[in-house]
């Protein structure tokens, strides 16, 4: 028997109230809650970074809670391969 709550799915067809991605966000960061971490940092399987230090760099770089990376030049001004949160908008996120 398949649940509405064993069948996490894509968002187009998905019963539940999160799904793919967004499921994967929510539980990285209830994780990164249960842990006491400062932040969560998110980069995605194909998203190129470089530079030494670079997570280290961003978070002193930020200036809120929530940082993008960057879609500047580009079709997708926000972009959702690189992001950083801090622990206080875990929940708000």
């Amino acid at each position: 028997m398949c649940s509405r709550w064993t069948t996490i799915g894509h968002a187009s067809v998905s019963l539940n109230k999160y799904s793919g991605v967004t499921y994967a966000h929510v539980l990285g960061m209830s994780y990164a809650l249960l842990e006491d971490v400062d932040y969560w940092v998110y980069v995605e399987q194909d998203a190129l970074l470089f530079g030494d230090n670079i997570v280290e760099y961003a978070i002193e770089q930020m200036r809120s809670p929530v940082m993008f990376g960057s879609g500047k030049s580009t079709p997708q001004p926000m972009q959702q391969s690189f992001m950083i949160i801090k622990k206080i908008s875990f929940q708000s996120f």
